[in-house]
């Protein structure tokens, strides 16, 4: 049973990470659009898992507050990361900055002390993140790949700078929203799936501030690459591949 679990979490995390790459090379600058879609997907997955979670709330409404904002503004940036010259295997090894955000957040908020082997190793995961990240900063990818502008290219500094400060500020704000949650689960307990129903449903309003950039992404990936059933039969490809993103994350 195990091995069946780890199977499918990992395999579902490299079939979406190679969707996602797939989707940010389209040119049609959709990470908008396909965070938009992953957070209309996770609620409508928990209900059809756990029905109960519309039946009884055990946690405050208010109390989600600020772990939708995070959650939002993580999202988001996160994301919109790959628009901004990282490439996917600093974009994933990134997150395990985690590790270093969440001791620091720890320590900051709740007072915890770790021990010097726990520093150690979360200190030689950091030094390899910083490493590869150094190596990563000369990469450019194909132009026929690359939005030809953001609004980033204003600033005085290369956009895979503008994407390394957003995932860094990713991480702390994540951190920060774990403990936010374990202070939850700890007042009301553990109930994830209601807290994920919650928490991405409410977040689907923020979505307003983007729709123009995810009305323009609807636009594109209803005219781009054309996945031929038959002759007389075909379906728009990247709306295929956002479909399958969604479910394998």
């Amino acid at each position: 049973m195990a091995t069946v679990c780890i199977t499918n979490v990992l395999g579902g995390c490299a079939l979406s990470m190679i969707l996602m790459e797939s989707l940010a090379k389209s040119g049609a600058n959709p990470m908008h659009l396909v965070t938009f879609a992953s957070f209309i997907c996770a609620p409508i997955i928990v209900v059809l898992q756990n029905p109960s979670v519309l039946v009884k709330r055990h946690i405050p409404l208010k109390s989600y507050s600020t772990i939708i904002l995070c959650f939002f503004a993580v999202n988001v940036m996160n994301n919109q990361t790959l628009n901004f010259d990282v490439p996917v295997p600093l974009f994933i090894i990134f997150r395990s900055g985690t590790l270093l955000a969440s001791v620091l957040m720890s320590y900051i908020m709740l007072g915890r002390v770790y021990s010097w082997k726990s520093i150690l190793s979360v200190v030689t995961v950091s030094l390899g993140i910083i490493w590869f990240t150094l190596a990563s900063s000369t990469y450019q990818p194909p132009e026929e790949n690359r939005i030809k502008f953001l609004w980033i290219d204003y600033l005085p500094w290369p956009r895979f700078f503008t994407g390394i400060f957003a995932q860094t500020l990713c991480l702390f704000l994540s951190a920060y929203m774990g403990i936010k949650q374990e202070k939850l689960f700890g007042q009301y307990g553990k109930h994830p799936d209601e807290m994920l129903f919650y928490v991405n449903t409410f977040s689907l309003p923020l979505f307003g501030f983007l729709w123009p950039d995810i009305s323009k992404a609807i636009t594109q990936f209803n005219i781009i690459k054309n996945f031929e059933i038959t002759e007389s039969i075909s379906l728009p490809l990247l709306w295929i591949e956002l479909i399958a993103a969604c479910v394998f994350q």
